[in-house]
């Protein structure tokens, strides 16, 4: 009889703990990531389909997601290799004993210091993204590279999809005379049942989480995480958590813009929101339509984004209406918010949503909406400034940039202006373009000019993160190199 998901946290710590001290700076840990991409790469269709199967996802909304989670396991295994040249990833430094006639600031020890990796750390994926954010996904690739054995608690949204990959990339170890065990696998498959996350967090031999998904379940693992106490000493024993919650990604639009590109803005916001039936972390969640100090032009200009919108997203002309989401809390989740923007009574229009309509909501099926906010009520209102996690778009007439002053942090804003912006006359209160992006910078992580904010890019330059509650720990990147840099703590040896 196999051992039960409590049973398995209990033992899973301590075979990571036992593999880490050989792993940590082992070269072997650049193997160990191109045998699981090569592994899974052979498996690729039938990893598509299953997953396809399981989450409603299309095909072509899988490929590009696969390709980018192989990718990445290679990228961090070209990181493992490059980790003994100058100005790696490790930030080593040394500073030998200062000459005489150079006099150090303190005692004259002879310095060096570097990055090191923290110990067995343990990744929560997300439901949204079940290959690049799942049990192979950006965390456990660069936590792997940093040298920390992963264990990775299943999501109940694909639970089919987790134990196939963990599968492959375990044998995918084997194959290569590694340890199995640097990568386990806990289920999970009820998502009421939370012994499994809590017993996980709260093990003395893990030592950092991983986790994206809602801002609720974020807080409640960074506070486990903070109150923990060794069960021997009985002193705190507090863990990071790296965790990307909720965030509703605002655009703002000057007015300029909006009066030269209204249906190619529509078209680019449209099939931004529709895509992957809204579930992503940075689909756009707040449309800001500006006109300075003139309430009635920000509300028409907001009224005529709405209408087109609307045109674009209707039944009628969308060709992913309806579709089924990702499980049925995450359903349940987008149309109870909804409900809650509509229960503030300050929403002037909104396309039809099916209060009642029992097809939708018992079936978990995506009805997009386009709400339209009444003047002033976005900055009054704090519920409706949050994520609505599916295929829902709130315009709001705004008429300054102090309105973005208090807004919640997240993980892309995005500024879409007219090239006339830039020189837009200060004195006559007309915002320019940099101001615009400057205000941006302050709230988000990713700053997007002319652009849509899903579609992320892994690179050096790429940070995925933002002030909360976009992210508990916004220093730090969950995409992209830098993101090793989350699973290490710096290190100085003196004499040594």
């Amino acid at each position: 009889m196999p051992p039960s998901p409590i049973d398995q946290i209990d033992l899973a710590p301590h075979t990571a703990h036992t593999l880490f001290d050989t792993f940590a700076f082992s070269p072997h840990r650049a193997t160990a990531l191109s045998a699981v991409a090569t592994a899974l790469d052979t498996a690729r269709d039938q990893l598509i389909t299953l997953t396809a199967d399981e989450t409603a996802l299309t095909p072509a909304e899988l490929e590009p997601e696969f390709a980018r989670m192989t990718a990445t396991l290679r990228l961090f295994a070209d990181l493992v290799r490059a980790e003994d040249q100058p100005h790696s990833w490790r930030r080593s430094t040394s500073d030998p004993a200062s000459p005489p006639d150079q006099p150090p600031i303190g005692p004259n020890h002879p310095l060096r210091s570097q990055l090191e990796p923290l110990g067995p750390a343990a990744v929560f994926g997300a439901s949204n993204f079940p290959l690049a954010y799942g049990v192979c996904g950006g965390d456990t690739a660069s936590a792997l590279a940093a040298g920390c054995p992963v264990i990775v608690k299943e999501h109940p949204a694909h639970p089919r999809t987790g134990a196939r990959i963990a599968s492959l990339a375990r044998n995918a170890l084997a194959d290569a005379n590694l340890s199995p065990d640097l990568l386990q696998y806990i289920p999970n498959p009820d998502p009421t049942d939370f012994a499994p996350a809590q017993a996980l967090v709260s093990h003395p031999l893990i030592r950092a989480i991983g986790f994206t998904g809602s801002t609720r379940a974020g807080l409640a693992l960074t506070k486990l995480a903070s109150n923990r106490t060794h069960p021997r000493t009985h002193l705190p024993d507090p863990i990071p958590v790296f965790a990307e919650m909720g965030s509703c990604n605002p655009i703002l639009i000057l007015p300029r813009a909006l009066d030269a590109r209204l249906n190619q803005i529509a078209d680019d916001l449209a099939a931004s929101l529709l895509a992957r039936v809204g579930q992503q972390c940075t689909a756009p969640g707040v449309v800001l339509v500006l006109s300075p100090d003139n309430p009635a032009d920000a509300l028409a200009r907001a009224t005529r984004l709405y209408h087109a919108l609307a045109a674009r997203c209707a039944p009628s002309t969308s060709a992913l209406t309806p579709r089924r989401m990702l499980a049925p809390n995450i359903a349940t989740n987008y149309y109870a918010r909804l409900d809650s923007a509509l229960a503030t009574g300050l929403i002037a229009l909104h396309t039809p949503i099916p209060a009642a309509n029992a097809r939708e909501r018992t079936q978990s099926l995506a009805q997009p909406a386009i709400l339209l906010a009444s003047p002033t009520a976005i900055t009054r209102e704090p519920t409706l400034r949050e994520e609505i996690f599916g295929p829902a778009l709130i315009v709001a007439p705004i008429t300054s940039l102090t309105d973005l002053a208090h807004w919640p942090g997240s993980l892309t804003a995005t500024v879409i202006a007219d090239d006339a912006d830039d020189s837009a006359d200060d004195n006559n209160n007309e915002p320019t373009r940099t101001n615009a992006l400057r205000c941006a910078a302050r709230i988000a992580g990713r700053v997007i000019l002319n652009g849509v904010p899903t579609g992320v890019r892994v690179c050096a330059s790429t940070v995925h993160s933002g002030p909360y509650p976009s992210s508990n720990a916004q220093a730090t990147t969950a995409v992209g190199p830098r993101a090793i840099e989350r699973w290490c703590r710096p290190v100085c040896y003196q004499n040594a």
